[in-house]
């Protein structure tokens, strides 16, 4: 959230995995970002930057244990 999105997006991880991973890809499929994070058993979230990129169509894939997650984000 929030989603469409200007300059960050915040992703909840869900499950009890304690590492995440997070890829971010543009709409033709290249990986922009890559992230590794430690995720608190209390505070199962981060913060992704979009300041970057430009508006467009992404996707995001969420691995956290053995359950991976894609979600789409428009940014405006």
């Amino acid at each position: 959230y929030p989603n469409p999105a200007s300059e960050q997006i915040n992703i909840l991880v869900g499950g009890a995995a304690t590492t995440a991973k997070i890829l971010l890809f543009n709409s033709g499929g290249d990986l922009l970002k890559h992230i590794d994070i430690n995720l608190d058993p209390l505070n199962r979230s981060c913060q992704i930057p979009l300041n970057h990129c430009p508006p467009g169509l992404y996707l995001i894939r969420v691995i956290s244990g053995e359950k991976t997650e894609n979600f789409k984000i428009l940014k405006h």
